[in-house]
């Protein structure tokens, strides 16, 4: 029997998970014997009932899995005092916790002090429906980076504009965000600055995190953009790399000829440890990973056009010369964005960083000596110099928010990124860090003297009384010379040690140096920048990659869901996954709400 590449490395990988997990599994239940060897077992239906529940949500099981014969027998073996719910009680009480955890977790948000990113992403099933999901993004008052998901919708016409702003908006409203956005994270199209800029018109102006400029609250995905930069470039190397595709597609068109394949790559002294993939879709990433498999079996190619008469698309030695440049180039890209595909929530300074490192990979293309390989580089440059035109300035600002490099890292990549006029980029980021400082200062001053009580603003002398508006008028004074100060002093400041396990965000926790950085910091460092991510608790149907053009799928056991409990199951997975991890439950708790659910409100005692 034949084992494909793939299946060997699901494998692998699944060994390896199946083996860890176990490990933590043993650990947990002796920790468990431990606790309870000196108590007797008490079999609890509540909490058998809400344990079960919890597990289809976060493990994204069918609800059908209370009706499976197997499930039951097994469950039965373990307590056969088990009582077991109906698919309808199940969906209750899933829609019960979710409206448990919603109370939660708006209350959190609106208990916390900092603004809040928005980021959306596109899902679709097999069945072709398309979703929208929005997420907020934020830091909490521990200085954990938080997200959570606020609306799963279907979307019967996603190239709708109007539909998908008003979803956002109305997503805004219902959770009283709308005062508190940061920025919104779309994707790279234009179609998506439309329906953004049509949501952030709507906002109150006062409100944004500079109150006359509406752009800044528009980012656009850096994972698209790169995607869509690439594929620009690639368009033109299909027809030179046509025979290696061909080739390909002949070699795993059948199991006989992968494993006649093999058998001539072994018999040349070859490993043969990975096996040939075809150019599935002809999208960059699928180019790609066809031209890596294929490059180290070039022999095995020519000794099959001496064995196999149908076999006559044998490529020369100048396409895998084409191929080999391309290939390492765009491994420098994948390991660009690799930061993206292996980090949780996507920030600024990735942002930043990405940018830059791509221009010293497309300039290193340019002075290829192979045409093709130049021509490629030149459309990627034209459409990354058409991004790099609009690059959010907020990316900067934050840049000047990381104590390791400050304002350095914005000369020294703005000269490499706009040779021609980097001193007014970086005069342009500059002014806009003092803005910020100074609004944030007049709202926090603006604030205290609305929340303060005027008659404790008075001297009690009766012949020496001060006036109000002067008190203000010299507030404002003193806080102006603050602004300028606050920003200068930082700057002046000696840099943090540039080392990678440094923490910025328990940095700015600990400092109590610069009040109005520190507040600017909490809601800039949660800004999103990418749509694609990873390391998510949602499962999708099938594997993703940091390269795709941000739509995930849904898995099986919930395409075919009707569509208000499929918004439930999503959200609640999301809120629970973060509660379960410790993060949201130590938020709660500074907030005075406790995690524990009324056993009463659940209903799990009717189950029979």
């Amino acid at each position: 029997m034949s084992i494909s590449n793939q299946d060997m490395q699901d494998n692998a990988t699944s060994h390896s998970f199946d083996h860890s997990e176990s490990e933590e599994s043993v650990k947990a239940l002796k920790d468990d014997d431990d606790e309870e060897s000196n108590h007797a077992f008490v079999f609890d239906q509540d909490k058998c009932g809400k344990a079960l529940v919890r597990m289809i949500i976060t493990d994204e099981l069918p609800l059908s899995i209370v009706d499976n014969n197997s499930f039951r027998v097994f469950s039965r073996s373990l307590q056969p005092l088990l009582r077991f719910p109906s698919r309808k009680q199940v969906e209750l009480d899933i829609i019960k916790i979710h409206d448990h955890e919603r109370v939660r977790v708006k209350r959190m948000l609106q208990a916390n002090e900092s603004r809040v990113a928005i980021s959306t992403n596109s899902w679709t099933c097999h069945d072709e429906f398309h979703y929208m999901m929005v997420n907020a993004h934020f830091i909490d008052c521990n200085w954990v980076l938080q997200s959570c998901v606020l609306r799963f919708v279907n979307l019967p016409d996603p190239d709708m504009k109007n539909q998908v702003g008003e979803v956002l908006l109305r997503t805004l409203l219902e959770w009283d965000l709308d005062r508190k956005v940061s920025t919104i994270t779309g994707d790279s199209r234009s179609k998506s600055d439309s329906i953004l800029e049509s949501v952030v018109w709507k906002l109150q102006k006062n409100s944004l995190i500079l109150s006359r400029d509406f752009d800044f609250v528009k980012v656009r995905c850096c994972a698209d953009i790169v995607n869509s930069i690439v594929e620009y470039g690639m368009d033109t190397i299909s027809d030179s790399v046509k025979n290696i595709s061909e080739s390909c597609d002949y070699w795993t068109e059948s199991l006989d000829r992968r494993e006649r394949f093999v058998e001539i790559g072994v018999e040349l002294g070859l490993s043969m440890s990975t096996y040939l993939v075809s150019d599935c879709d002809h999208k960059w990433t699928s180019t790609y990973s066809m031209l890596k498999t294929a490059l180290p079996y070039k022999l095995v190619f020519n000794q099959c056009s001496l064995l196999d008469n149908e076999y006559k698309t044998k490529p020369s030695d100048t396409e895998w010369d084409l191929a080999n440049e391309t290939c390492v180039r765009l491994e420098s890209v994948c390991s660009i964005t690799k930061l993206f595909f292996e980090t949780k929530y996507p920030t600024a300074f990735l942002y930043f960083q990405m940018v830059c490192d791509l221009k010293l990979v497309l300039n290193d293309w340019l002075a290829c000596s192979n045409q093709v390989v130049q021509n490629i580089a030149a459309r990627m440059m034209k459409k990354f110099t058409r991004y790099l035109d609009h690059m959010h300035i907020l990316m900067g600002v934050v840049a000047v928010l990381d104590p390791r490099t400050k304002l350095h890292l914005v000369e020294f990549s703005f000269a490499k990124l706009f040779p021609s006029d980097s001193d007014q980029k970086v005069k342009r980021v500059v002014q806009i860090c003092n803005d910020l400082v100074k609004e944030y200062q007049t709202r926090v001053s603006l604030h205290t003297s609305t929340s303060s009580n005027p008659d404790t603003n008075v001297s009690s002398n009766p012949r020496y009384q001060i006036s109000p508006e002067f008190e203000i008028y010299i507030q404002q004074r003193i806080k102006k010379t603050e602004v300028k100060s606050e920003l200068e002093y930082y700057l002046e400041d000696d840099l943090e040690s540039r080392t990678s396990d440094f923490d910025i965000l328990a940095y700015w926790k600990a400092n109590l140096k610069y009040p109005t950085l520190k507040a600017i910091a909490r809601d800039l460092l949660a800004m999103s920048v990418s749509r694609v991510v990873y390391k998510s608790p949602f499962r999708d149907g099938d594997r993703i990659s940091a390269f795709s053009d941000g739509n995930r799928i849904l898995s099986p056991a919930r395409s075919g869901l009707d569509l208000n409990i499929l918004e439930v199951l999503m959200c609640s997975k999301s809120w629970l996954s973060g509660s379960e991890s410790g993060d949201i439950s130590r938020e709660m708790h500074d907030i005075g709400m406790d995690d524990d659910y009324d056993a009463d409100e659940m209903g799990i005692f009717l189950y029979i």
